[in-house]
């Protein structure tokens, strides 16, 4: 148990004695919420995101059950 509560305990020093966040760090992150936000505003709004997130639900749910039917008459087929 001595172990563990050690490790644990430099694990916890070694995670608080982590370098902050550099230059080249708040660029990435910069260029990420850059890419996310142009993404999103493909979509004009939040609410078109929804629309094309449940027109993508809808065709993938349409393909599933043409496929699940096709299986179904295959298998009741002499």
């Amino acid at each position: 148990m001595k172990n563990q509560t050690k490790k644990i305990a430099k694990r916890t020093d070694k995670f608080l004695e982590a370098e902050p966040i550099t230059f080249g760090h708040w660029v990435a992150l910069f260029l990420i919420a850059l890419i996310v936000a142009i993404g999103l505003g493909g979509c004009n709004t939040i609410a078109g995101f929804g629309q094309d997130l449940q027109a993508v639900a809808s065709g993938t749910q349409e393909y599933l059950t043409k496929d699940s039917s096709d299986n179904v008459n295959q298998r009741n087929d002499p």
